[in-house]
């Protein structure tokens, strides 16, 4: 399943939790839990992915150990496919760190203990633009070398015969929490953030979020949906070059060394999301009005209405809940309704 069947229902209706804040919870709908190209799922799937992340470099810097946030990019031009670009940085990049003698050289020598990596894809006037983002971790008390580290890449690049551009090529800073960093009224709102930059979590697994250079996936996408051919055609290719790649990788046993659970959970598990908090009311949205909704795009403000209980444009009901206050309440203790047991349509 892709994007496209991405929030169908799986029944006659479609089920919104409703939490004391506004929060919603959409249940009975597929997800394709695609955090590269779902409008979707991926903001849902890289928030808790960017939190994960962002609590391990806090439980490794607590620890006394630290991080340095590692940027690598590749030559491309106009004319270079994304599949081909694509494969190309993974290549150097497992060359460069990877397994080989090489790899864990460099690695050994800076007590580098695991690295969190992902790959962002960005579109500009010079064609695809890939490059790899990581969070590299380090033992405590050990030395970490930026000229070590950065001349593994230096050294992919004299082999691929590509100029090497020192600071562009690759950039590497450290990551340090806000009473250590140098400037850090900017980054001061995070608890471990990048030089000159966001929260490490945020750098890592948010490329949705971010508004430098190029065109982003959901950018591509806006534009594709105007029926432009080249936009439509660009957003294909997209597609295809990254259906069944990894985005966002740990490497073996760093998760258990920062105190996450070992079992990293599925993209599709995460695209489900947290269900709201403090669960106030139940509402049934008939599937025929949720397709409406989402096939012009507007199931922001049918969740909306479904918050304030405005039924003036959207056909729903509400189960066993007030709306007429300033804000919802159970008019009798909440029910317990069965977990797969569809909840009934009222007219």
């Amino acid at each position: 399943m892709g994007a496209l069947s991405c929030l169908r229902p799986l029944d006659d209706h479609v089920t919104v939790h409703v939490g004391v804040g506004g929060t919603t919870h959409v249940r009975s709908v597929m997800r394709c839990g695609s955090v590269w190209s779902c409008p979707w799922c991926a903001p849902v799937v890289r928030s808790q992915k960017a939190e994960e992340i962002t609590a391990a470099v806090e439980s490794w810097l607590a620890k006394g150990g630290r991080v340095w946030f590692v940027t690598g990019t590749i030559p491309h031009t106009a004319t270079d496919s994304l599949d081909v670009l694509l494969n190309r940085l993974q290549e150097m990049w497992t060359r460069a760190y990877g397994a080989g003698s090489g790899g864990q050289g460099v690695r050994r020598r800076n007590g580098v203990v695991g690295s969190v990596r992902s790959i962002e894809v960005t579109r500009g006037d010079n064609g695809w633009h890939p490059h790899i983002h990581a969070l590299v971790f380090v033992e405590p008390g050990v030395p970490f070398s930026v000229a070590d580290w950065t001349a593994r890449w230096r050294a992919q690049f004299s082999r691929e015969g590509f100029d090497y551009v020192p600071g562009v090529s690759m950039d590497v800073r450290q990551v340090r929490t806000p009473d250590t960093a140098e400037g850090a009224t900017a980054i001061g709102q995070y608890v471990a953030a990048v030089e000159g930059g966001w929260g490490a979590g945020l750098e890592i697994a948010r490329a949705d979020l971010k508004g430098r250079g190029g065109l982003r996936a959901d950018q591509i996408l806006e534009l594709a949906s105007t029926g432009e051919k080249r936009w439509v055609w660009r957003w294909r290719e997209y597609e295809q070059a990254t259906k069944g790649r990894r985005c966002i990788v740990w490497s073996r046993g760093l998760r258990a060394l920062c105190g996450l659970d070992e079992v990293e959970a599925t993209d599709e598990e995460l695209a489900a999301g947290p269900d709201a908090d403090e669960v106030i009311g139940l509402v049934i949205v008939p599937a025929a009005e949720w397709n409406s909704a989402r096939s012009s795009g507007q199931l922001g403000e049918l969740l909306e209405a479904v918050v304030r209980g405005d039924r003036s444009r959207w056909r729903f009901h509400t189960v066993g809940v007030d709306w007429s206050g300033t804000r919802p309440r159970w008019l009798d203790p909440p029910p317990e309704p069965a977990q797969d047991a569809p909840l009934p349509l009222v007219a």
